[in-house]
């Protein structure tokens, strides 16, 4: 919610950027808040940016955020903005559960350029709260050449396949090393748009989640643990699988735009399902029932199912940690889940009015992970 608008004086008198939106602000570590900073433009434009209060370094990392990322230049451009032909809209998405001792952002500015000519632009940023100092890809990687090649093989095996033959641009390699941010599950690259380019016109973001980058990531600085069960049910209350930034029961068309559509859906038994390019979303699927209109369940399958519950590559690995189910089905040939989930046998567990399931396939081993909104009838 909004909170009052107020003028930012003090910081137009730091930055010389006029005046701004204030927002509300969200606690993002116990010594750190930030503060959403949103200027209108014409037609619609926007520039929005964060503010961060709280901790002795919280305004050095404030200062780096608005130079490193041209806030100011993108400032002056939506002042010059009439409204006609292509506008500016320029947002930011925090990473706060990222790394112990680090704050992690991506600004992204999409539209008129500075420049001229319209793109779209990442400006990833990682910074260590004791001192603001900006992380570096020599911060986080023991060598980065030898992360670099792991991270190329990583990309050759799981990604590059499902890029789209149709994308203008699609160049995986090189990998952009000190183009990146730490999320919940992973490392974020982020590309440049002469390399990589989306359908939706954003340039190119990919995942590389921690576990594949055993061995190369120095220790101190990365928290690359498993998660347990109380990690499991507590997301599960919450609604959300864990990595992933989407929740049941949020409107789905502020979904879909929020993690932009990939392509139109697909048949899903009793709904549809849709893929987005949010490098978070990767290998997720969103499933909305019956016209609803929400976001009724989240899959994740194949593979990389067993990336949202390290350690639990099998049956009797996953009841260890969580416990017997609630409830297990049976997936036969011919049950209309068999084309989302493959034959095998579903473990339920309940929370509430939401359930999370987890498919056995029929060698035993995970090969789908869901949750789900219980009375929508899925796997019901």
């Amino acid at each position: 919610m909004k909170a009052k608008r107020c003028l930012a004086a003090a910081l137009a008198a730091c930055y010389a950027a006029g005046a701004a939106a204030c927002f509300g602000e969200e606690p993002v570590k116990e010594t750190l808040t930030v503060t959403r900073m949103e200027a209108a433009g014409a037609g619609g434009s926007m520039v929005a940016y964060p503010l961060l209060t709280g901790s002795g370094s919280a305004s050095r990392i404030s200062a780096d955020i608005f130079s490193s990322a041209r806030v100011g230049e993108y400032l002056a451009l939506l002042s010059s903005l009439s409204g006609g032909g292509v506008g500016l809209r320029m947002d930011y998405t925090l990473f706060p559960e990222s790394a112990e001792g680090m704050v992690s952002l991506v600004l992204s500015a999409k539209g008129r350029m500075p420049e001229g000519r319209p793109s779209q632009v990442w400006y990833p940023l990682v910074y260590r709260l004791e001192d603001g100092s900006r992380v570096t890809a020599e911060d986080i990687f023991e060598d980065p050449d030898a992360a670099e090649e792991a991270i190329g093989a990583y990309l050759e095996e799981h990604v590059e396949e499902g890029l789209s033959d149709y994308l203008e641009n699609r160049e995986l390699y090189p990998v952009p090393m000190d183009s990146f941010a730490l999320c919940e599950r992973g490392v974020i690259f982020y590309y440049d748009y002469d390399a990589l380019c989306f359908l939706s016109g954003f340039s190119g973001e990919v995942l590389v989640p921690y576990p594949a980058l055993e061995g190369f990531l120095r220790r101190d600085l990365i928290m690359s643990g498993g998660i347990g069960a109380e990690t499991v049910f507590s997301c599960l209350e919450e609604g959300r699988l864990w990595g992933v930034p989407a929740v049941l029961g949020e409107d789905l068309e502020d979904a879909l735009a929020r993690f932009r559509s990939a392509a139109d859906s697909s048949w899903w038994p009793g709904g549809a399902c849709y893929e987005t390019e949010d490098a978070r979303m990767r290998d997720v699927l969103i499933v909305s029932m019956d016209g609803s209109g929400t976001v009724d369940a989240l899959l994740c399958r194949g593979e990389e199912a067993d990336a949202f519950l390290p350690g639990a590559e099998e049956r009797e690995t996953w009841r260890a940690m969580l416990g017997e189910p609630d409830e297990t089905k049976v997936v036969a040939a011919g049950d209309p889940m068999e084309t989302i989930l493959g034959t095998g046998e579903t473990d339920i567990y309940r929370r509430g009015d939401r359930l999370l399931a987890l498919h056995a396939g029929d060698d035993g081993k995970l090969s789908g992970i869901l949750i789900a909104i219980s009375r929508k009838g899925i796997l019901e």
